[in-house]
């Protein structure tokens, strides 16, 4: 499918994150928006968090409800810099897809909700209100930082700012080391051969640091 470019930046990027029961009635939802990407402007989610954007759940429960979607889904919009309209990027359905943690660390765990209403429970009570956690894909998000910072469109103050407010790491875990292990390992590897003037690893990101 060819669609048109949507001019506008990673922080431009808006999604809804949704659990459908049976009869396909919105049980639980949640917006949010990318800060980073990676690859930039095209990929992954590196940074996000929780937002209010108007429009955001109204469309894309349009969207899903016209369509009739049962189970986990999400729409993912990118507001146009030449007018601020929302335009729909893609949908996810069946699935939970990357940003569904963002959700989670929130208190709305939608797969767990999910669960609970396929056996008859309740979803669970609404935690207390508190502030927005913002979700770090640790791996992804240091080579986003390095690219915008190259391009002189990221300062160390922004960078480290944005991890200020309570934030939860995707792959950085005490209880969990491996996942950090393994990046830290392989970056290594790669600066050892960029001293040794051999370059990247073919199998490592053309620009991962």
């Amino acid at each position: 499918m060819i669609q048109e470019w949507i001019p506008g930046a990673d922080r431009d990027v808006h999604f809804w994150l949704a659990y459908y029961d049976r009869e396909g009635q919105a049980v639980a939802g949640f917006a949010g928006r990318k800060l980073r990407q990676w690859p930039p402007l095209v990929g992954s989610t590196s940074v996000a968090e929780p937002s209010d954007v108007a429009g955001v759940e109204a469309e894309a429960r349009r969207v899903l409800d016209r369509f009739g979607l049962r189970g986990l889904g999400s729409v993912e919009f990118k507001q146009d810099a030449r007018d601020g309209a929302l335009k729909i990027m893609e949908a996810t359905v069946g699935r939970p897809n990357l940003q569904s943690e963002v959700a989670a660390v929130n208190g709305v765990n939608l797969a767990y909700i999910a669960y609970r209403n396929l056996i008859g429970l309740p979803p669970p009570p609404a935690r207390a209100e508190r502030r927005p956690v913002r979700w770090i894909f640790l791996d992804n998000d240091l080579s986003s930082a390095l690219h915008y910072w190259r391009r002189g469109e990221l300062t160390v103050g922004q960078f480290v700012a944005s991890y200020r407010r309570p934030r939860y790491f995707a792959d950085l875990s005490a209880r969990d080391p491996g996942p950090f292990l393994a990046i830290a390992s392989r970056i290594g590897r790669n600066a050892l051969r960029r001293v040794a003037g051999r370059g990247p690893h073919p199998a490592s990101e053309a620009e991962s640091v």
